[in-house]
């Protein structure tokens, strides 16, 4: 059971006249306040065996729809790039090294499979090029480049959580219907298309303007080990990118900050549209 749920039993118990139902809510509050303990001991003794832990330094950047130009002033492109930068060099600067950069770009539905395919590869590819501009030290053998096409899974986070109309409808569709189906060779059905066809494109025309902003995205995560943890250990790739958090907290509009969890144990470092620094872009990309 759950901390709050056994609390909120406890609360209730506590007005009841049954003191054996009160003692049962106690003893069961002070096994799961034991097994609390003995697995903040476990991560704090796995962390002092192994050294010091992991530090992860996460962010997204965004798109303009159907472009994979890195535009500063886009979402608050810039501001993000420059606290991320700042936090590398700092840790840098504490002579960290790096053990794997990762870059998973996604793009919205609108448009062929094949040309989100390659629009994601294109993203992914300019965030490469702005980090090897911006970060001079940083090794080829550690850049991972993992283009995903069209974020589904995101889309599908986000509506879940949403309150739209004709929701479960649009969940449906997400959830049960291939991307593409093909007869005799021919493309017959596809996803995009019974979006686009459901209740006279209402849910879709929602889900550009509210969701689709979100979708068009490179996550990058950079891992790195403080200077007494990489002579003994090798480099450690981080897990595949969520979504999600990379992502997620579903929907990521406007201005999101991005906080990912590190591995067990180690440190976490939440990035916000927050640096003053300037912004310079390595080179205008198409």
């Amino acid at each position: 059971m759950h901390l709050p749920i056994l609390l909120s039993s406890c609360q209730l118990a506590s007005g009841l006249s049954s003191a054996r139902l009160r003692s049962s809510c106690r003893a069961r509050l002070a096994s799961l306040a034991v097994a609390v303990l003995a697995a903040g001991m476990a991560c704090q003794a796995a962390a002092t065996s192994e050294g010091s832990p992991a530090d992860t330094v996460s962010t997204s950047i965004y798109f303009p729809s159907g472009s994979a130009s890195l535009k500063p002033d886009f979402m608050h492109n810039g501001m993000r790039l420059d606290e991320f930068i700042h936090r590398i060099s700092a840790l840098e600067a504490d002579s960290a090294a790096i053990t794997a950069v990762d870059i998973t770009a996604y793009s919205s539905p609108e448009g062929s499979l094949e040309f989100n395919r390659e629009l994601s590869r294109r993203r992914a590819d300019r965030i490469a090029d702005f980090l090897r501009h911006n970060i001079p030290s940083l090794p080829g053998d550690v850049l991972a480049v993992r283009p995903k096409g069209i974020n589904w899974h995101t889309l599908a986070l986000m509506v879940d959580t949403s309150a739209m109309k004709y929701r479960d409808e649009v969940l449906d569709i997400l959830n049960n219907v291939p991307e593409q189906t093909y007869r005799d060779g021919k493309l017959v059905d596809s996803r995009l298309k019974r979006l686009k066809d459901l209740r006279g494109g209402q849910p879709y025309r929602y889900m550009y303007r509210h969701f689709f902003p979100a979708l068009r995205n490179a996550d990058i995560d950079y891992v790195s080990l403080p200077a007494d943890m990489s002579l003994s250990k090798p480099p450690q790739k981080p897990p595949p990118s969520r979504p999600l958090p990379s992502h997620p907290t579903p929907a990521r509009t406007g201005s999101p900050s991005t906080c990912r969890l590190a591995p067990t144990c180690s440190t976490t470092l939440c990035l916000s549209p927050i640096s003053k620094l300037s912004f310079t872009s390595a080179r205008t990309s198409a």
